[in-house]
């Protein structure tokens, strides 16, 4: 049977994936991935956010320091 997972849960799992990558962890590092594959899932999700927000803000970054 599927288990059910709590939002609150899922809110949490998202933070601490990108919590890791801030931490310097890598993709691999994904805590979940041998458990529960929703949670796994969700945890890239926040590592990924992650760097794109890091990209993001480093192309900002870049852009007004040419100004």
């Amino acid at each position: 049977m599927h288990e059910i997972i709590d939002p609150m849960k899922k809110q949490a799992v998202y933070a601490e994936g990108k919590v890791a990558f801030l931490d310097g962890n890598r993709r691999g590092y994904n805590p979940y991935r041998w458990h529960i594959k929703e949670l796994a899932s969700i945890w890239l999700n926040g590592w990924d956010q992650a760097k794109e927000d890091s990209k993001v803000n480093d192309r900002g970054a870049t852009i007004r320091g040419n100004h």
